[in-house]
């Protein structure tokens, strides 16, 4: 009976292991193509080169950025604002190198789950010059691994998994994509930093050596080498974290600004930022000399750029209370 009972046994692991295996096959991703093959690509045909605008509606809103005649990225609805050029290019190298993934669902009814239907999907639609459609398409979400995205073609019903975090490339808070860069200078080539402020003003200087020093105040106090160096590159790349919009108008404050803060380069070129008016209590307005947009930075970014300032004229900066509290005792009360 042993020996029966064993067989039987061997029999069903058998037929159940057949079983798990066609169910793990039925599951498992369809093989890709080589990465590099024109097979693999979703889009082969499109060329980037090409592309003249690029549509993105999203939770319904809806956007659109394009060249234009030099060939520059542009934010139509927005005056022709410069576009966020590194965020183009990294969704021009995406799309370039978009493979066809694997199907993980073809059930018109799941895409929702993907988000990757008209409602939840974040929908991209790439034009020629002439509005010629190129490619026309749905970013859904992210998978777990952070590294692959599903997303389903117009008019298909597959949707697709494909290498690449492409989330973050379409969709934007706001649908915003105007260029935050207020400057961008060549930190090597700084020579010299001004602070102007309520507290008074301070000139530092960069020798041929590259070593910083303070010119004005003359009676300056000593100020810290790491933060004189910081300051200058603050400036040279400064990117914003906003745009000033017209319910914040009173608070710009851009005739009586709290700092005006000057890099000079080896060539005589100027840099002025005017740092305004408080949108929040973490958070400054300010203004690029000659330029009439409005940003907002972090005040993080402002006492990094006033700090040298603060030191010359001794000026000790209020560092939070971080002691704890203790709740106040109720009074006592007289014994009867």
């Amino acid at each position: 009976m042993r020996a029966k009972q064993l067989i039987i046994l061997l029999i069903i692991l058998g037929v159940l292991s057949v079983f798990a295996f066609m169910a793990h096959q039925s599951n498992k991703p369809a093989e890709r193509p080589p990465a590099d093959s024109d097979q693999a690509k979703l889009f082969p045909s499109l060329n980037t080169d090409e592309i003249a605008s690029i549509k993105i509606k999203s939770l319904g809103a809806e956007t659109a950025i394009a060249r234009d005649d030099t060939g520059t990225w542009v934010v139509p609805d927005q005056d022709n604002y410069p576009a966020d050029a590194q965020a183009i290019q990294r969704m021009l190298d995406a799309l370039d190198k978009l493979d066809r993934g694997s199907v993980v669902s073809r059930n018109p009814e799941k895409q929702a789950i993907y988000e990757v239907d008209d409602k939840l999907g974040t929908e991209v639609t790439i034009l020629d010059k002439n509005d010629n459609e190129l490619a026309h398409f749905f970013v859904g979400k992210a998978v777990q691994d952070f590294f692959s995205t599903n997303i389903r073609v117009a008019g298909q019903d597959e949707v697709r998994l494909v290498r690449q975090m492409m989330s973050h490339m379409f969709k934007r808070p706001g649908g915003d994509w105007r260029e935050k860069l207020i400057f961008d200078v060549d930190e090597a080539k700084i020579t010299r930093y001004a602070v102007t402020g309520e507290e008074g003003s301070a000139l530092f200087e960069k020798s041929e050596q590259g070593t910083w020093s303070t010119i004005e105040p003359a009676d300056a106090k000593e100020v810290t080498p790491d933060d004189i160096e910081r300051a200058p590159s603050g400036l040279a790349k400064l990117r914003a974290s906003g745009f000033g919009e017209e319910k914040d108008q009173d608070k710009f404050e851009l005739d009586k600004p709290k700092w005006t803060i000057t890099v000079t380069t080896d060539d005589g070129e100027a840099y002025t930022l005017k740092v305004c008016g408080e949108k929040s209590k973490a958070q400054y307005f300010v203004q690029r000399e000659g330029k009439d947009t409005v940003f907002y930075i972090s005040k993080y970014q402002v006492d990094r750029m006033t700090k040298p300032l603060k030191q010359a004229l001794g000026i000790e900066e209020k560092k939070p209370d971080k002691s704890p509290k203790m709740p106040a005792m109720p009074p006592r009360k007289p014994p009867k």
